[in-house]
């Protein structure tokens, strides 16, 4: 074991866009909203993200590359 962070949101590691400034898209009252983050360690599928998420957040994790922030969305649950 390398490191170890208790309480951590995770997300699929596509789910966050860009190389130096990281974004993520939120959901929420029916629009994408753009949304600087702070990522922390991977193990290779997910990223731990430290800052811009909270439990709770609705994150888009598939179309986040083609939406554009404010645009209006409808989401759709994954299972």
């Amino acid at each position: 074991e390398v490191d170890r962070e208790e309480n951590a949101i995770s997300l699929p590691i596509d789910a966050v866009i860009g190389l130096v400034d990281r974004y993520i898209f939120k959901a929420k009252n029916g629009m994408a909203l753009l949304s600087p983050v702070q990522v922390g360690f991977t193990n290779g599928d997910n990223l731990v993200i430290r800052e811009g998420v909270s439990a709770g957040d609705t994150v888009i994790i598939v179309g986040q590359n083609i939406v554009k922030d404010s645009a209006k969305i409808d989401i759709k649950e994954i299972r």
